[in-house]
């Protein structure tokens, strides 16, 4: 008799590891999901309209390299709230808007995503003003580890244009997938 006890504690011992065991598997696994990979952010405001609109859901995560025309999220100096904007200008680069047109190094650069935007534009009328990131002499080049950004509701967006070039630092994550509504369900350009 006393062998039957020692074996149902023995059970009762292995299946309490192995549930501890799994339950710190899954903690575990939510840390590093949540604060390394993955991390759902809820957009705020009309800045990334019609990219993004105000209450949609969306993942970030810190992992891959930026690269032109990623949207990202990152937290400004001396503001509470994360700011949404699509990365235009990369290290290194001069960048300036002429007649709604995006130059980078003097080149013309095409911005797919505002063609929505632009044909809704009356006769005249320009999504993006004419600014260039320097001083009346010359053009800046954006220094090393930063990124120009702008909302792409260009109209109605705090961005590079005004705070300057962002550094990529902790804070700074590429956005990859919309969560919410689920009508627009997937990954976001």
């Amino acid at each position: 008799m006393i062998k039957r006890q020692d074996s149902s504690k023995k059970k009762h011992r292995s299946w309490w590891n192995l549930s501890d065991t799994l339950f710190f598997l899954g903690v575990l696994t939510l840390i590093i999901i949540q604060f390394l990979f993955f991390r759902p952010v809820k957009v705020s405001g009309v800045s990334m309209m019609p990219t993004l609109e105000d209450e949609d859901l969306v993942t970030t995560s810190y992992v891959g390299d930026v690269e032109r025309f990623d949207i990202v999220t990152f937290l400004p100096q001396g503001v509470e709230d994360h700011y949404i904007k699509r990365v235009v200008g990369l290290p290194g680069e001069t960048i300036y808007y002429q007649n709604d047109q995006l130059f980078i190094n003097g080149q013309l650069v095409e911005e797919p995503y505002l063609t929505s935007s632009k044909a809704e534009l009356r006769a005249g009328e320009s999504l993006t003003a004419d600014f260039h990131y320097g001083d009346a002499e010359r053009l800046y080049v954006i220094p090393a580890n930063h990124y120009f950004v702008l909302g792409d509701n260009r109209q109605h967006s705090t961005d590079s244009r005004k705070i300057g070039p962002v550094e990529r630092d902790k804070t700074f994550r590429i956005m990859n997938y919309r969560l919410l509504p689920f009508e627009k369900l997937g990954v976001v350009d």
